[in-house]
């Protein structure tokens, strides 16, 4: 059985944007979660994969590019790497909300890409996506996946304990 951690972005492996409903644009704009790396590092560790799927609309909406997304999620893996984990896949929506595609959540398409990334099977293997969002609950609920709500004093074995 393999066993798959996904993370949400904005809220769970950093805190959302300062400004409600503005977007984290710069890797000055990041700030990660406390405890977040120690989670992936402990969760790798004990033979989990760990991704993270995040809609980031502001690439569709042209303030944001390709290059700056990946700048962002360089500086996330490299703390990541720095203490002594391995890097993460993002999946990312890059589509506006009015585009109404599969993948933005709630929609369940960037889990699915997941699943299929790390040749995963929903009924066989393990999957918890912890999220910060009622969008990233529906998400887990209509992939038919775990869900396990983000705080700020979450850690590892709250997450295992609660999924075991």
């Amino acid at each position: 059985m393999k066993k798959l951690l996904i993370l949400d972005r904005d809220g769970v492996i950093n805190q959302p944007p300062v400004v409600p409903h503005r977007y984290i644009l710069t890797i000055q704009d990041l700030i990660l979660n406390r405890h977040i790396v120690e989670i992936i590092i402990k969760a790798q560790s004990d033979n989990w994969l760990v991704c993270c799927v995040t809609n980031q609309q502001a690439i569709g909406k042209n303030i944001l590019t390709y290059q700056g997304i990946s700048a962002i999620h360089n500086y996330v893996n490299e703390n990541i790497v720095e203490s002594g984990g391995r890097p993460l896949h993002f999946f990312v929506c890059p589509h506006l909300q009015s585009d109404l595609c599969f993948c933005r959540k709630p929609k369940p398409g960037l889990i699915f890409q997941a699943l299929e990334a790390y040749g995963l099977n929903k009924e066989m293997d393990k999957v918890i996506f912890v999220g910060d969002q009622e969008t990233d609950k529906l998400s887990a609920e209509f992939a038919g996946v775990m869900y396990h709500p983000f705080s700020n004093s979450l850690n590892y074995s709250d997450i295992i304990r609660k999924h075991s």
